[in-house]
């Protein structure tokens, strides 16, 4: 499955969103999209651009973000690009740096940003000093 995420009217990237290993999640996800929300910053978490969803579903696989980390600098060499998905709080978490909070709770990895990686680092940087911008999400 795919989701294009753009902000303020503006393409931003694509997110590959792996539904063989997160059918729940990805099933969700298709149920309520496309949708408008508010793309919202970390601001004490690092690198991080999250997007509320109108969606309640338990984590699915989940894992501890540390090992979320672990192993995606094992593959790829950064943590930028990894999206999550916390049920707790019914958002997509979006890492788009290596600057990570070592916080202690589960999220479910359910995929990565594969096209615009870029744009996307700069669309969080902007939101970090203009906050509240919106954000549409869509399957592409």
């Amino acid at each position: 499955m795919r989701i294009n995420l753009s902000i303020n009217d503006r393409p931003i990237c694509s997110i590959a969103v792996w539904a063989d290993r997160y059918p729940q999640i990805a099933s969700g996800l298709e149920t309520v999209l496309p949708i408008t929300t508010v793309a919202q910053h970390g601001k004490i978490v690092g690198d991080l651009l999250y997007l509320s969803v109108p969606i309640v579903l338990p984590l699915e696989n989940p894992m501890p973000l540390q090992e979320i980390c672990r192993e995606r600098r094992r593959q790829t060499g950064s943590v930028a690009g990894a999206v999550c998905f916390y049920g707790p709080r019914q958002q997509i978490c979006i890492y788009y740096g290596d600057d990570v909070a070592d916080e202690p709770f589960e999220l479910s990895w359910i995929g990565e940003v594969d096209v615009g990686l870029s744009a996307l680092q700069l669309a969080a940087m902007d939101c970090w000093v203009r906050p509240g911008e919106l954000a549409s999400l869509e399957v592409g």
